[in-house]
């Protein structure tokens, strides 16, 4: 908490933490006739926490004023829930399993997994171990921590009708390997034939060029550039998937015009297509 309205106040006793010490019935400080609660109590908590502790306050300024026991018929203020379950006192704690990480010169050039995995014994320890997987404790930090405020702790199960538009399926994707068709785009042989993914990582600054743009075979910068679309899909007799992936054709777009950003030099860039699909909302006028 900032101190800064308090701190010349005599009499006070602060935790390590910078919160004042006080009562935990009266909420009374050790200064007499100066009580304390919310934030400057407890430090950052929910807001009905602070109304709580002014209300328990509130009543013994006022048994103060007229000279009653501060503490008298009353209890200290406990928030539990139910479903609160703390770790055991014997449960033993075990470090966390340090995940193995490839050395930093083996990185640089190459798209190489950084993290190299658990060993057997090692994942077998690291799965044993307890992560406390219990319910949830109401310590209300999600609440605190979500800007869209679309946390509610009192909302029970229910089951809705509504009436709608439209529907967004957001089914993901899975990158093709471009591997299987070896024999006609060379793509584990050659090491300047990338895949989007790969080739993202190049323009991006925290990628292995740090946004350089620059060929793996040589690490000069590439005077041509050519996106071949519709690899992995649109082909039931090479790839097995008759589908369009459509974003492909408008990601290579939006590739080629970053390449030409991030390019020090002339850089002739082509798109070879059967033909473009700018799936979305003015996409089209990028091509």
């Amino acid at each position: 908490p900032d101190l800064a309205a308090i701190e010349n106040i005599g009499g006070l006793t602060f935790s390590r933490w910078g919160t004042t010490e006080v009562d935990s019935i009266t909420f009374a400080t050790e200064r007499e006739g100066l009580f304390a609660g919310g934030d400057l109590q407890t430090g950052p908590w929910v807001a009905i926490g602070a109304v709580g502790a002014g209300k328990e306050a509130a009543e013994s300024i006022l048994r103060y004023i007229e000279g009653r026991d501060l503490a008298a018929d009353r209890e200290p203020i406990v928030y539990e829930d139910p479903r609160y379950r703390p770790i055991p006192e014997e449960e033993p704690r075990m470090p966390r399993a340090r995940m193995p990480e490839l050395p930093v010169k083996q990185r640089q050039g190459n798209f190489n997994e950084v993290e190299l995995g658990y060993e057997e014994a090692e994942g077998q320890a690291e799965a044993a171990r307890c992560l406390n997987c219990g319910y949830c404790c109401e310590c209300y930090q999600c609440v605190e921590a979500c800007l869209a405020d679309a946390i509610d702790h009192s909302q029970q199960d229910e089951i809705m009708e509504l009436e709608v538009g439209s529907v967004v399926m957001c089914p993901g994707s899975e990158p093709f390997d471009p591997s299987s068709l070896e024999n006609v785009y060379h793509y584990k042989a050659l090491p300047n034939v990338l895949t989007s993914l790969e080739f993202e990582r190049i323009l991006s600054a925290s990628g292995p060029t740090m946004g350089h743009l620059q060929k793996p075979s040589d690490g000069r910068e590439p005077k041509k550039i050519a996106w071949l679309q519709c690899v992995g899909s649109r082909d039931t007799n090479q790839c097995g998937n008759g589908y369009c992936s459509s974003v492909c054709c408008m990601y290579a777009i939006k590739d080629s015009m970053i390449a030409k950003e991030h390019a020090e030099g002339d850089l002739d860039c082509v798109v070879f297509n059967m033909d473009i699909r700018t799936f979305g909302k003015d996409y089209e006028k990028y091509y």
